[in-house]
């Protein structure tokens, strides 16, 4: 068939073979519309579906046979292999939604494996950039990034989980391309997933009428993680086709997929006789505490219910996708939340907790956050002021009233050791001097307490837990008035110049070996200990473990350095604060209604 095309003012094209065009990533206004196509040339960030290759020949060097078919890739100029888009369960649909992950059945067909598949139905949301790629149920994918399919000794592999708030994302996002990671560490093999989100990886079965039913046992709102464990477990049965060493397998994640992350840490599903399949994990910026105790789920159930005055979740699989996700988008927008929570079952009572009774010591932990998380959500105008006005205050809510000097004592010892850290204080009587005050506490109840807590049993128990302080702040975040918020690791970590966190200057660039550095190592050996030299000077940090008395961090800059007692008064302080709440129970410390109350009555 000849090629048919039309371009205006490229800028992104798109690459459809057929079909309906939709406009993708980027905004583009340039859509060229081809029939035959090499994907090395091609943007890849843009949709197109993967074919079964009947009768057509192929690149047998390029192509992977597993059980459920064979898969063919395409090579980068840069000599990198990329296979997108393969299956590693059943599409959700119809019936299958809402239930557990099936597995595939056997095939020997041919299929390219040349574009990602579907991004996860969701709201299209600027920040981020993977909704705005071709949406779908059928996506339940993996994608695989390797610099030799046959290499002599099998290579360790790294299991990327986005993230996006339990409601976003998509392996799509240009953020998340390990092309460049690979072609820095040609012995690392890496692997992203696609999962479900919002409404169609976090409802609770248990919130409707026949959530009883035997097809949805166990179901009771944590999907997305029963997709991440089959992801994990398609990895370990299929990696080795790729040259991958499914021995040796590294998971990593940031923010919701930080959280995802230390869920499937804990979790027996990835255990088969005592074995983990994991041997390290890599949570970026998350603590436990962001998950929902079951007590307080059921708000978003409830509203669907009364939107489509139904009772069953039958009556829901019947409604098309694209009904649903607009009244999801509804529901998100005024603040309904949906999370994971912890049912005991999927997740621990206690997910912070757990880490104390050793059920992680058989893999090697390495945690951390960056040096101004919660600027990030500056961007969002309602949100940011509506979760510093009650993060903090919801422990104080909490505290019985036989507690409330000794909690007050701890608030006082709390915030003097936040303002010791200032080498110019805030004047809190000024909103400026209040908000940036407020931002260190909301930093240290989303992204240091708990994870820090979590480290550091890890360590007590008899595992390896390592911790990091990401402190670059890169001209472009510098250009915005912006600290170093959250995910602004992600750009160094994978090598993509991303506009709003970095330019990719030299010295950028020489931050980003540093960090790409540091989680190879980790993949290979189990410990992050490292060397560096660049234009600030050189040096070696023999990285040691984080335990509660030495409290030894990482502070990852050009120049990084080993601090000891790392906040240890400031972390002391809010941990004896949580102690002293009643319920003390981190999956309750975020109450969604409490704090996003504000909104929800507006």
């Amino acid at each position: 068939m000849a090629v048919a095309a039309i371009a205006v003012n490229a800028q992104t094209v798109q690459v459809w073979r057929g079909g309906q065009v939709r406009t993708t990533l980027m905004n583009a206004d340039s859509i060229t519309f081809v029939e035959n196509i090499n994907p090395a040339d091609e943007d890849e960030h843009v949709y197109a579906p993967n074919r079964e290759l009947t009768g057509k020949s192929y690149d047998t060097n390029l192509a992977v046979q597993l059980n459920q078919g064979t898969y063919v890739g395409y090579e980068k100029p840069n000599g990198v292999k990329c296979f997108k888009g393969i299956p590693y369960a059943q599409t959700p649909t119809g019936n299958l939604r809402w239930q557990r992950p099936q597995p595939l059945p056997q095939s020997d067909k041919v299929y390219e494996a040349y574009h990602f598949g579907h991004t996860c139905v969701q709201k299209l949301d600027e920040t981020e950039q993977a909704s705005s790629y071709e949406q779908g149920e059928d996506m339940l994918t993996v994608n695989v990034w390797t610099a030799d399919l046959r290499p002599a000794t099998k290579r360790p592999v790294m299991v990327y989980i986005h993230g996006g708030n339990f409601v976003l994302g998509g392996t799509a996002d240009p953020l998340y391309n390990p092309t460049n990671f690979v072609q820095n560490h040609k012995d690392i093999i890496v692997v992203t997933m696609n999962y479900r989100v919002n409404i169609w990886g976090y409802l609770n079965a248990r919130f409707f009428e026949d959530g009883n039913d035997p097809q949805y046992k166990d179901i009771n709102g944590n999907l997305a993680h029963l997709d991440q464990i089959a992801a994990l477990k398609w990895v370990r049965d299929n990696i080795s086709k790729f040259g991958g060493d499914s021995t040796n397998i590294t998971l990593f994640g940031e923010s919701a997929g930080c959280v995802s992350t230390g869920v499937l840490v804990l979790s027996d599903d990835i255990r088969e006789n005592g074995k983990p399949i994991i041997k390290n994990a890599i949570l970026h910026s998350c603590g436990m505490n962001l998950i929902m105790h079951p007590n307080d789920a059921g708000v978003c159930e409830d509203s669907l219910k009364a939107r489509f005055n139904i009772t069953k979740l039958s009556q829901l699989k019947t409604i098309p996708a694209e009904t649903i996700n607009k009244v999801w988008t509804e529901l998100s927008n005024i603040g309904v939340p949906i999370m994971p929570n912890a049912d005991s079952t999927v997740i621990p009572a206690d997910p912070v907790l757990a880490w104390a009774d050793g059920r992680a010591t058989d893999i090697n932990i390495m945690q951390g956050y960056n040096s101004g998380e919660f600027t990030y959500f500056k961007t969002m105008d309602v949100l940011y002021p509506i979760i510093l006005n009650n993060l903090e205050s919801y422990l104080a809510r909490r505290v019985a009233p036989e507690n409330k000097a000794a909690y007050e004592a701890a608030r006082k010892q709390y915030y003097d050791a936040i303002m010791a850290e200032f080498d110019v204080k805030p004047d809190t009587t000024t909103e400026e001097g209040r908000l940036r005050f407020q931002e260190e506490i909301a930093d240290d109840w989303l992204f240091l307490t708990a994870s820090a807590l979590e480290t550091e049993k890890q360590t007590a128990s008899g595992g390896k837990g390592y911790f990091y302080y990401f402190d670059y702040l890169s001209d472009a975040l510098r250009r915005r008035n912006m600290r170093v918020g959250h995910a602004a690791e992600l750009p160094f970590v994978f090598g993509n110049k991303y506009p709003e966190y970095w330019d990719q200057t030299e010295e950028e660039l020489e931050m980003s070996a540093i960090m790409q550095d540091i989680w190879a190592n980790f993949a290979k050996t189990g410990n992050p200990s490292f060397s560096y030299s660049n234009s600030q000077g050189s040096g070696a940090i023999i990285w040691p473990t984080y335990d509660a008395a030495n409290r030894q961090v990482v502070h990852l800059t050009l120049t990084p350095k080993l601090v000891p007692e790392f906040r240890k008064a400031r972390t002391e302080a809010a941990q004896k604060m949580l102690l002293l709440s009643p319920d003390y129970h981190y999956s309750k410390f975020v109450d969604p209604y409490l704090i996003f109350k504000d909104l929800l009555e507006k």
